[in-house]
């Protein structure tokens, strides 16, 4: 994805840098409402659904309709991040592959690894 990028090495850098640093606050809101809605943990985890998250859904909300609405929007998004990083990877493997920098690439390319 970078080798599209005009100086690459600098601008996809400062692209990663500011993502991360501008996801920390979200994230440390996103921890600190998650702790203050958990009513106990031993509850949370002992709950016969066996996903301690959609029982501190379903005590923060209250309603079923809500507990699955939430529910939804975090399968989809580690959906979502899931796709972005096999899609990540097998770009950087690519690349890897193309200029030879793969572990046992000269094995490979001599035809001594099969």
């Amino acid at each position: 994805m970078a080798e599209d990028v005009e100086d690459a090495s600098i601008v996809v850098s400062r692209s990663m840098i500011w993502s991360f640093i501008l996801n920390i606050p979200f994230t440390f809101g996103a921890v600190i409402f998650y702790l203050f809605c958990m009513p106990s943990v031993t509850d949370a985890l002992a709950d016969p659904t066996g996903f301690p998250f959609i029982y501190v859904f379903q005590q923060a909300i209250g309603s079923v309709r809500g507990t699955t609405g939430m529910t939804v929007v975090i399968l989809l998004l580690i959906t979502m991040i899931t796709i972005s990083a096999v899609a990540s990877t097998s770009r950087q493997t690519f690349a890897l592959a193309r200029d030879n920098a793969l572990p046992f690439w000269l094995l490979a390319w001599t035809g001594k690894l099969r």
